[in-house]
């Protein structure tokens, strides 16, 4: 191999075999890999998916996908879960919540999996599902305004009651010993829940002054001055929250429905269907790993079971909204 260099006049020249078979090698595993893709669990999980959302029964085959992708990644803790769903669906109840708890075993702070934890154990043991929904609002106090969270309450009120009001203690109790800006906030948004909303604007203001690089505070300020009517301040803290986090759809509703209150139609369309593609563009945790992970990109939702992501994931619910909520529900 020669390379030759008009600058100098000189030439290098490379005659190791060695070099050039190993050079020869490396160009034909490069080719290889892009060519076709490596056995990995994130292909068979790919199947499962496919077969989990397919119109035809194909449940047998998505959990063969999955006990295959279990087998090649034993500690990826949303592959357990998924599988243990895909159980459940097959009505094997106690393999689905082995897996479950195996999820949450490798993988104790995502809130997810103490839901469907929850969900299945509920009719068998309140006491224990309670528990474990209360590990999840702690983890992810944003869930109080999911889909699944108000089914919660209409199931059984006083219990949920009874969860956000220990969840609030326990969080004020962890900031007694051991200050913590996330905590704070998280203590704010459960304050905001429980409806002590000038508790909740003086915890979220003293996050944004500790910590301003957290865009749900200011997104819960902007909703509290809202409800109280300072439309300038509300504006300010949405904007900030969404300049943070673009892709943040609570903020991007909240003004759509601000801007389509005032006249402003051109404004408010433009945010809702900002709001409207960030909807439907949110990625599990696990598929924003995935990348990192296994070198390939996975489906944005990758949570079994089908439409779970959406509900437990927040909505922007106030009578301000309801244009916005009827085209969405109308929609589905």
């Amino acid at each position: 191999m020669i390379f030759n260099r008009k600058q100098t006049g000189k030439a290098i020249t490379i005659r190791n075999p060695v070099f050039i078979g190993l050079l020869v090698l490396f160009t034909s595993g490069v080719v290889y890999l892009y060519f076709k893709k490596p056995d990995n669990a994130l292909i068979h999980a790919a199947k499962g998916l496919e077969y989990e959302r397919s119109v035809q029964d194909t449940l047998a085959q998505a959990v063969q996908c999955y006990q295959e992708t279990c087998r090649l990644s034993p500690s990826d803790a949303m592959f357990q879960h998924n599988l243990g769903w895909l159980y459940w669906k097959n009505q094997q109840s106690d393999s689905a919540l082995f897996y479950v708890s195996r999820a949450i075993e490798l993988e104790p702070n995502m809130a997810v999996y103490y839901i469907s934890k929850g969900l299945m154990l509920e009719l068998k043991n309140p006491d224990e599902a309670f528990g474990a929904y209360k590990q999840a609002v702690l983890l992810s106090p944003d869930i109080i305004d999911s889909p699944f969270f108000n089914d919660l309450k209409g199931r059984n009120p006083v219990k949920t009651g009874e969860l956000l009001k220990n969840a609030s203690n326990e969080l004020l109790e962890m900031l007694s010993v051991r200050y913590s800006s996330i905590i704070e906030a998280k203590s704010g948004k459960l304050l905001l829940s429980l409806g002590e909303n000038d508790r909740a604007y003086e915890t979220l203001s003293h996050v944004t002054q500790i910590h301003p690089n957290l865009n749900r505070p200011w997104y819960y300020l902007g909703y509290i001055e809202q409800k109280r009517g300072n439309f300038e301040a509300m504006q300010i803290a949405y904007k900030k929250s969404l300049y943070l986090s673009p892709s943040d759809y609570l903020p991007l509703y909240a003004l759509s429905s601000y801007y389509q209150a005032t006249g402003d139609t051109v404004k408010s369309d433009s945010y809702y269907k900002s709001a409207e593609k960030a909807y439907k563009n949110k990625r599990s945790v696990h598929s924003i790993r995935s990348k990192r992970m296994y070198y390939q990109s996975s489906k944005h939702d990758d949570v079994i079971p089908q439409g779970f992501l959406n509900y437990i994931s927040p909505v922007f619910q106030t009578q301000a909204l309801m244009r916005i909520e009827n085209i969405h529900n109308g929609a589905r």
